[in-house]
């Protein structure tokens, strides 16, 4: 009994599903018939609208490159030259022909651009400068378009005008032209015309056609055409008539009644025309009637036929499932209980079970696959790749690299307090999902928690690809959606690509040598491969050493500051390793103390804490602003001894404003200034020496350096500048420029040209 029911039910509900379709197939069918020609006809505007889009806008196109060309300046001065152009009227007609080969525009649609000028009878075009007679019978050669005709119709006045010909080739071409007017009301001094390839407009017809009975046609100016393939044989019937602007009308043409609709131009006088034969939506509406009825009839037989066989195959596995869960739980059917709702009962409670079971299983498994990873990642796994897939580590062969990532700020890792450790979890987990999904689609990858780090393990097939654009690519998606969306920033250190299993613990070694370039460089994104043949020397020579005591020396906290700075601008870069940047800061850190004892500051050699130098926890910028801080303290105290010398200061100020006033005196000379100054050259130059810390020759020469570096700016000759900065030929003043600026003269100049252009 619970057979039959069960399967009556089976049974009727297949047959109510089949019904549903039959009905609301009928309504469409219904719907279908009576809305066909609605749509046939939108279809129909829809595609004229498109073809009227797509010529407009190649005409407005065709008439704005027109009405620039009028308007261009050396259009508008070779349009003055009468009778003939002169060879000083050349390079006009050169910059015409280069400006209209510049003009960017289908090469397809439009043939050529040329500019007829009536008063030299003269052509400048795309194909190049001739006398309008040459320029006729090379290309518009014509019975029906003599070169008298020509020469009329270049000489009336034209806005947008279109004339249709046949070229020399025979091809048919659409003249577009356009006056350029003289000063003169009505004078016609030139004619700007574009030579339109009319194929592409009948080929665009063609593609815009949805059936091969339809037809394409657009009336241009003067009763001239245009015509998809077919549609030449409506021109006749339509050429006469008056053609209305309508959406869709029935006319009789050639002896076959057609729907037609007319749109305007937009921008011209042509009218655009579909002309679709009748009998294409009459056909269309007899075939949806008769397959609709045959669909019909073999739905309801089909159906009651398989609704039947899927009731009767369908209810077996119902019995089957009711025989085996009875048999599990030991818990019988009730007396008119339904089956199915009994079956939907006892499987979720299996479900739930399972699903407890689930859960347990794969956090155990979780656990294991960290554990294992973590093992590979520092070296100590010692197991082979069968082992890592039971545990579901998918790591196939090829090639390894390791990336680091890790929340910013860096400094949160140092801090274990419950909040930024439930914080930085959070960042890792929301790391982890984004990267996992990103990569995951181009290379297989593992993720594991390594020592407060999130690590991603990537199995790239080449060597090549280990550090292409895509893994790149997933990394800054990463830190985009971290700092926009969630407002902070990843760090991201990517490992070297090794081979092997065994190269894993490599990469992730490399990683980790990348930590200490965050603080120093600051920088948050770094591969090993850019750092690995980072260079391991510096430059600081011992004269840059010397120049640094020098100006601390003298208290000169600017000078030697700025020596500093170009010490780090010089060395500093993404070439240079940690270690190399770490030693160049001790160097400089002696510098510093060599600076104290030389200007016998004691107290400050003392005083100095190298620590702030050589902590690993502070960026570049840090240490520059410590090593500033340091050499400010040195020089005050260098500038307090200074002011018991004030009288020898003195001396040496006036000795500058002297030189700086007589530096133009060719014979000017350490001498020449201490006699000036009523003391002996020795005397002058080691008071000189000893308050600022460099040779008083060495001053004059930079002075008239650097004010010959500015006249050589302002347009002065060579000679012209040695003549006033103080030397009595050109050669000599040659050799110190180079030799203080590094470059000659001459070559300064250049770069100013270069700069200006």
């Amino acid at each position: 009994m619970k057979k039959s029911k069960t399967y009556i039910k089976l049974y009727l509900a297949y047959i109510a599903v089949l019904l549903v379709p039959i009905f609301v197939g009928i309504i469409i069918y219904t719907y279908s018939l009576s809305t066909i020609r609605d749509q046939g006809a939108a279809v129909n505007l829809g595609m004229l609208e498109m073809v009227r889009s797509e010529v407009d806008q190649k005409v407005d196109e065709i008439g704005k490159i027109a009405q620039r060309i009028a308007l261009d300046e050396d259009v508008q001065q070779a349009a003055w030259v009468k009778e003939q152009f002169r060879r000083d009227n050349q390079m006009v007609l050169y910059r015409i022909y280069r400006s209209l080969n510049n003009i960017t525009v289908s090469e397809r649609l439009i043939q050529d651009v040329f500019v007829y000028f009536n008063q030299t009878d003269y052509v400048s075009s795309m194909r190049g400068n001739m006398a309008g007679s040459l320029y006729y019978s090379l290309y518009y050669d014509n019975p029906n378009f003599t070169f008298q005709e020509f020469q009329e119709y270049m000489e009336k006045n034209h806005f947008k005008d279109m004339k249709m010909i046949y070229g020399r080739d025979g091809k048919k071409t659409m003249l577009f032209t356009m006056t350029n007017y003289g000063m003169n009301p009505g004078e016609c001094t030139a004619t700007v015309v574009i030579a339109v390839n009319v194929q592409v407009f009948q080929e665009l017809l063609d593609t815009m056609k949805w059936n091969e009975d339809m037809n394409i046609l657009i009336f241009c100016d003067n009763d001239s055409w245009i015509t998809s393939n077919g549609g030449k044989r409506f021109v006749t019937s339509l050429a006469n008539s008056q053609l209305p602007e309508a959406d869709y009308q029935k006319k009789e043409l050639l002896g076959e009644l057609c729907a037609l609709a007319v749109r305007n131009s937009k921008i011209s006088g042509w009218k655009y025309i579909t002309v679709i034969p009748e009998h294409i939506f009459e056909d269309a509406a007899i075939r949806i009637r008769n397959y609709a009825i045959l669909g019909l009839i073999a739905c309801i037989l089909l159906g009651c036929m398989i609704s039947h066989h899927f009731a009767r195959k369908h209810y077996n596995p119902i019995m089957g499932l009711l025989n085996l869960f009875h048999a599990y739980t030991k818990q019988p059917i009730k007396q008119g209980e339904n089956e199915l709702l009994w079956l939907k009962h006892q499987t979720e409670q299996f479900f739930m079970k399972k699903k407890d079971t689930d859960r347990i299983l794969l956090d155990n498994q979780k656990r294991l696959k960290n554990y294992y990873l973590s093992q590979l990642l520092t070296g100590s796994f010692c197991g082979t790749a069968e082992m890592l897939s039971r545990y579901g580590i998918s790591l196939p062969e090829g090639n390894f690299l390791v990336i680091l990532l890790q929340p910013e700020p860096w400094e949160l890792k140092e801090q274990q307090t419950d909040e930024i450790i439930v914080e930085l979890e959070f960042r890792r987990f929301i790391i982890g999902n984004i990267f996992y999904e990103l990569i995951s689609k181009h290379y297989t990858a593992e993720m594991a928690e390594i020592g407060g780090m999130l690590a991603a393990v990537i199995c790239a097939p080449k060597a090549a690809e280990a550090y292409d654009s895509r893994l790149c690519s997933c990394i800054e998606q990463v830190r985009d959606i971290t700092e926009k969306k969630f407002s902070f920033r990843t760090i991201a250190l990517v490992g070297d690509c090794c081979c092997e299993i065994s190269g894993i613990h490599t990469s992730y070694q490399h990683a980790r040598e990348l930590e200490e370039y965050v603080q120093l460089l600051e920088e948050d994104m770094l591969f090993f491969e850019d750092v690995k043949n980072r260079q391991t020397r510096f430059d600081y020579f011992e004269d840059t050493e010397k120049k640094i005591i020098n100006a601390i020396k003298v208290g000169n906290g600017i000078l030697a500051k700025q020596y500093v700075e170009q010490v780090f601008l010089e060395n500093i870069s993404s070439d240079v390793s940690a270690d190399t940047i770490r030693y160049l800061i001790f160097e400089l850190a002696k510098t510093l103390l060599k600076s104290a004892e030389a200007a016998g500051s004691s107290r400050f050699a003392r005083t100095l804490d190298l620590a702030n130098f050589f902590s690993r926890k502070i960026s570049v910028e840090e240490v520059k602003r410590s090593f500033s801080k340091a050499i400010d303290s040195i020089c005050e105290e260098i500038l307090k001894e200074q002011k018991k010398n004030e009288e020898d200061n003195s001396l040496s100020h006036r000795v500058e404003a002297y030189i700086r006033e007589a530096f133009s005196d060719p014979d000017l000379n350490i001498s020449i200034a201490a006699q000036h100054f009523d003391i002996t050259p020795s005397y002058l130059s080691s008071v000189y020496k000893k308050q600022t810390g460099r040779s008083l020759l060495d001053y004059i020469t930079t002075l008239r350096m650097d004010r010959a570096e500015e006249l050589l700016q302002e347009d002065y000759t060579v000679l012209e500048v040695a003549s006033m900065t103080g030397f009595r030929d050109s050669n000599t003043f040659i050799r110190s420029f180079k030799k203080k600026k590094g470059i000659t003269p001459g070559q300064l100049k250049k770069t100013i040209y270069k700069k200006e252009d």
